[in-house]
């Protein structure tokens, strides 16, 4: 028995990026200066993605100002930008 493949269709690596940006929003075209090439042109043809980060105090009761501070500081397009 083999095991085929029934879609090859969108490739894994840009549904990341999409559920990434779905949380983060669109990143700056600066923010992106590390990223790679494809990941770079496939932002560019995608419409403008809000932040969505407000989201984060709906995983858990217990979130705090804080702990969703310190995610967001940690969850940025750009390494240096990154604390």
């Amino acid at each position: 028995m083999s095991i085929a493949v029934v879609y090859l269709g969108y490739s894994w690596y840009y549904l990341q990026l999409d559920l990434i940006t779905n949380l983060l929003g669109t990143p700056k075209l600066s923010d992106m200066r590390t990223a790679a090439d494809g990941a770079v042109k496939h932002m560019m043809k995608q419409p403008h993605k809000p932040s969505a980060m407000s989201s984060l105090y709906t995983l858990s009761q217990d979130a705090t100002h804080e702990a969703v501070h310190l995610i967001c500081q940690m969850l940025m397009f750009d390494p240096v930008s990154r604390r």
